[in-house]
């Protein structure tokens, strides 16, 4: 037998082989479509182990169209399982495919929660970084920022309000990816002009932050104003901190509101007496 010969043979046998392991492969893969699924496994990833979405919920929409246990795995649409499960709002991402075993794995990814956001109405929804608002469900609870008084809850936003949500989300955001300030600043509320003020964890007082022009510049200030001054005065000596001008901090210390109020008082019942002092000259004239 010649070597040419002994190669074509040796090639031949190869892709033989080659062939027979093809149509084993593409057996197995029929067996398994015709077979039926074995059951699930979910896994769900959510910061902090906040679980907005649950194993239970998953398991209910991916058995709508009939127990997955009692249907073979050719008949399941993964494609149309994925856009179902992501029609829930807590749902970001939802991968499926089956393992060798023919166990569905689900891999769902849930939105985040940044703040949590209170109507003038008193109803309240989550936002994730995006701005999405999130459905509150009693089966999570999320330690975020709380944020007031937005000033509607209707599900299509009227422009002005869009624009306030859009800057809630930038504000949020800030607040939330920066160490410091997301475990300092518990509550934001909205004023009627549109504006912020900030409330803090630590220290009784209120930030007038104004509008969220030049945020990055108002923190720092906040934040040399914390660093120097409260490390001589203490925490707990001013009750107002406006941040709203540029180039300054305007501190005012506890009770000076107070006295300021009284001192308009006594002068508006001083002008009074005085005007009433001059309508009996005036009366006596005539």
């Amino acid at each position: 037998m010649t070597i040419a010969v002994k190669d074509k043979l040796i090639l031949g046998l190869w892709l033989i082989i080659g062939i027979g392991i093809l149509i084993l492969f593409v057996a197995a893969m029929q067996k398994r479509k015709n077979g039926f699924c074995a059951g699930s496994r979910i896994e769900i990833s959510a910061n902090n182990q906040n679980y907005f979405i649950t194993e239970k919920e998953v398991n209910e929409i991916i058995n709508l169209g009939g127990d997955i246990q009692e249907r073979t795995i050719q008949s399941i649409d993964l494609s149309s399982l994925e856009t179902a499960l992501e029609k829930d709002l807590w749902v970001k991402n939802a991968e499926l495919y089956f393992e060798n075993n023919g166990t569905l794995h689900v891999d769902i990814e849930q939105r985040q929660p940044i703040a949590r956001l209170f109507a003038v109405t008193g109803s309240s929804v989550f936002i994730d970084k995006d701005a999405l608002r999130l459905p509150i469900k009693n089966t999570a609870s999320a330690r975020v920022l709380t944020i007031t008084s937005f000033p509607s809850d209707n599900q299509v936003l009227a422009h002005t309000d869009s624009l306030i949500l859009n800057k809630v989300k930038d504000l949020a955001n800030y607040i939330y990816a920066d160490t410091f300030w997301n475990a300092q600043i518990a509550q934001v509320d909205i004023t009627s002009a549109g504006n912020f003020e900030l409330i803090p964890a630590v220290g009784n007082h209120i930030i007038k932050f104004g509008d969220i022009d030049n945020m990055k510049e108002k923190f720092n200030r906040l934040m040399t104003f914390y660093t120097q001054a409260w490390t001589q005065n203490g925490m707990n000596t001013y009750e107002v901190i406006d941040v709203r001008f540029n180039n300054q901090v305007v501190a005012t210390r506890k009770g000076t509101i107070a006295r300021a109020a009284i001192d308009t008082a006594n002068s508006r019942a001083l002008l009074d007496s005085l005007n009433a002092s001059a309508d009996s000259l005036n009366r006596i004239v005539f």
